[in-house]
């Protein structure tokens, strides 16, 4: 992660966020630290995910046209990411935010 400023403050959170959705390069360093990040809910950061995963995309099809500026796409760690956090439980954003009540 590029910033840690956003574990305390929720105005540079929401910063992070807006910036993370336009070009999550420019917020974390992988897409592993979206994932692990303990201040973003589930949703943020699936829309991140989802953001880098176009962005990689994008970035492979240039990089099959010859045109990739020598960045790799990391398609691979964007989808892996993404299992990951498909298979995490709701509450893995900090504070169990995206946890679910019981039902009575």
């Amino acid at each position: 992660m590029k910033s840690d400023e956003t574990k305390s403050a929720p105005e540079t959170r929401k910063k992070l966020v807006d910036a993370a959705k336009v070009s999550p390069t420019t917020a974390f360093d992988a897409p592993a630290d979206v994932v692990t990040h303990d201040a973003l809910t589930k949703k943020e950061k699936a829309g991140i995910l989802v953001q880098w995963e176009a962005d990689a995309i994008a970035l492979q099809i240039a990089t099959d046209e010859g045109m990739s500026g020598g960045k790799r796409p990391r398609l691979d760690e964007v989808k892996s990411a993404q299992g990951h956090l498909d298979a995490a439980p709701a509450a893995i954003s900090k504070g169990g935010r995206d946890r679910k009540r019981p039902k009575k």
